[in-house]
Formats: structure tokens, sequence, C-alpha cells
């Protein structure tokens, strides 16, 4: 082979030595950027994931103060079963003027203590917001701080009632009282509201054994209650609590609607066990733990017959057709209410108030809370 072409074979190949180091040098620089920029995402998405898992955990412990707030708010130990209605400030309030949240322009005056939740712990802490006009809407904020933090916020209704049987009288009746019989006893008031009857001939005593002398006109309204058309003795006796709020009430305890301390017959058609019977012979409540019986039908006359020697302690309401021709023995410590007039008020029937020395004198029931639809948040 002469010398040029050698030489010239020589160069070439030099020349394909030299790219190919070229091309490896430059795969091994994108591989090296590659490998440090791979490893640059694994360690920022181990620290996001870290960094996630601890939100995570913060914000469960933040759900169990929220979960925790509503189990409290639930049960009548709490500071606040009964005073949703009163004022801010006002006495036996435990709420404070705060209008930085508004329209929820009252606080809970001390927030609810929890024990450290989770492993790691952390704080909860939980603050009650109360609407200003709307006292049952209230919106819990629970809000978890350890190794990282997480706020959430829900709203609820929170359907609370409490009555007060001692201050009640005996005997009250939207209506007049008529062909009484036999020998009833009421130690105790009596109040009728009788319209435009005039009171001789509203309220036949006949052979009634009374100590009190009946009392007629309008109804007074509970401290903080507005007149409603409805009126008569059922908001006399439950103030603003609709009948629908009541029933949800005696639906949510654990024996259900007829269940106790309220027992609620609705007479609802297709609901048997919400009818009352012909006749009512079961005793009800005791001096201490008085209950709410409640007839309650705008279409039919629904009361029956409390016969049998029963004895009831508290509150007996009936919505209409209170004939009591056959309430023989019956025995009520409490307060005997309708919306209707009475008739035939006959037998050995007894009522006297639940005052005796020594009782309490509000008798607090389980609130109902209920969550706002759509009101969750954590931001």
């Amino acid at each position: 082979m002469p010398f040029s072409a050698l030489t010239s074979s020589l160069r070439l190949r030099r020349q394909r030595g030299i790219a190919t180091l070229f091309m490896t040098l430059a795969a091994l620089f994108l591989i090296t950027i590659a490998t440090l920029f791979a490893k640059k995402t694994a360690v920022f998405e181990l620290l996001n994931s870290a960094n996630q898992y601890r939100y995570t955990q913060a914000l469960a412990a933040a759900q169990g103060g929220l979960d925790f707030a509503m189990a409290w708010l639930g049960t009548n130990g709490n500071p606040n079963a009964s005073p949703y209605t009163l004022p801010a400030g006002g006495a036996g309030a435990v709420w404070v003027a705060d209008a930085s949240r508004p329209p929820f322009n009252e606080r809970n005056s001390t927030s609810i203590t929890l024990a450290p939740l989770g492993n790691p712990s952390y704080a909860v802490t939980v603050v009650l917001w109360r609407h200003d006009t709307r006292p049952r809407l209230v919106e819990i904020v629970a809000t978890a701080a350890g190794e990282a933090s997480a706020t959430v916020r829900q709203m609820v209704d929170v359907n609370a009632l409490g009555f007060f049987t001692p201050s009640l009288p005996s005997l009250v009746v939207k209506g007049c009282v008529s062909n009484v019989t036999g020998t009833p006893s009421i130690s105790g008031p009596m109040l009728l509201d009788n319209g435009a009857i005039p009171a001789a001939t509203c309220f036949d005593q006949g052979h009634f054994t009374t100590t009190d002398p009946a009392t007629f006109g309008p109804f007074p309204l509970p401290s903080g209650s507005a007149p409603s058309a409805a009126g008569g003795a059922w908001q006399m006796l439950f103030g603003d609590m609709s009948r629908g709020d009541m029933l949800q009430l005696a639906k949510a305890q654990p024996g259900g609607q007829t269940g106790g301390p309220i027992y609620y017959f609705s007479n609802t058609p297709g609901y048997p066990s919400t009818d009352a019977p012909n006749n009512w012979t079961q005793s009800l409540g005791t001096d201490t733990a008085p209950v709410i019986l409640i007839f309650d039908s705008p279409t039919m006359d629904n009361c029956p017959k409390v016969t049998g020697g029963t004895i009831i302690y508290g509150i007996v309401y009936c919505r209409i057709g209170l004939d009591m021709q056959g309430w023989g023995g019956t025995h009520i410590y409490g307060t005997l209410a309708t919306d209707t007039n009475v008739t035939k008020f006959t037998a050995n029937a007894v009522l006297n108030p639940l005052g005796n020395a020594g009782l309490p004198t509000a008798y607090p029931v389980n609130p109902v809370i209920s969550e706002v639809p759509g009101t969750w948040r954590d931001f």
C-alpha cells in the first residue's frame, strides 16, 4: 500500500476515534445530568410525600377535634346545652361578642379542651362561633398543630330543648272546659285562653276540687319567644320549638320517636308505631325524670283515654279532641295542656304541679346536632 494511502487511513481512524470519544463523553455527561436530576426529583418527591403525610395526620387530628365537638354539643352535660337563645354576655350565656367573623359574631368564651391526638401528637383547639341572628347555627373551627398544621370548619344546626314543668300551670287549655262530672281534682294554677267567650261560661267548675282559681286570657310567652300565628298551648310550653323540630328530637332518641323521654305520637298514616292507642295505660316518668307525652294530629280527634290508674310525671300535650270521659284514676304530676276544648272532665282524675321542694327546675333533653350540607371546609 502506498505510503500516502496508509497515512490517510490512519488519519481517518483517528478522527473516528475522537468522534466516538466525544459522543461517549457527551452521553456520559447527559447520563450524569439525568441521574442528578432524577436524584433531585426523588429527594423532592420524598420531602413532598413526607410533608403530605404530616399534613394528612394534622388534618385527621383536626377532623377528630371537629367530631369530638359535635359529640360534645350533642350531650346535655356541656355548658351550651341550654343557652343557645341567650344573647351574648347574658346571664348564663357562654358566648361573648366578637365581630371578627361576621355573621358569626358570637364566640364561645372558652375553647373545647382535647387531649393531644395522633402519633406524633397534635395539639387540637376547637372554637365555636354562633350566628348572631340565628343562634341555632353554630360553626365549629378545629385546628391541629404539631409537625404540620391543619384547620377544618363545619356549620351545624343545634336543636336544643329544655322544658320547665315546675313553672307551668297544672292545666293549660286553649279553649273552654265543659260538662264536668265526677270528682276531678286540680292542685295548682289553671290557665285558659278563652278568646271572646265570657269566663263565667268558659269554665264549668262542676264538681272540681281546686286549690287555685282559673286564670283567663291569652297565654304568656316564654322569654325571648316572638308571637306565633299558631301560638296556643304549644308555644307556651315549648317556645319557638316547632312541631317538626320536636319530632326530630324524638326520632333522634336512642329508643326512637316513642322511646322517651319524649313520646311523640303523630298518628301519621302508614306508620302504625306512631299511632296512639285508644286507651293509654302506661305510667311514665318520675319526679326527678319527667317526660313529654305528645298526642299530635291536625286532622283527627287523637287523644286517647288515659285510664287504669295511670301515673305520669311531666307534660301531657293534646293537639285536638280532648274528651276526658273514661279518664278514671289518672294522676298527672306536671301539666296537662291542650290546644282544644276539654269536654267531659270526669271521674277522679288528679292534676298536681311538679314543683316539690328540692326538685330541679329545668329538665334538658339532649340536643340534636345536624351538619349543614356543603359547609365543611379545610381552608
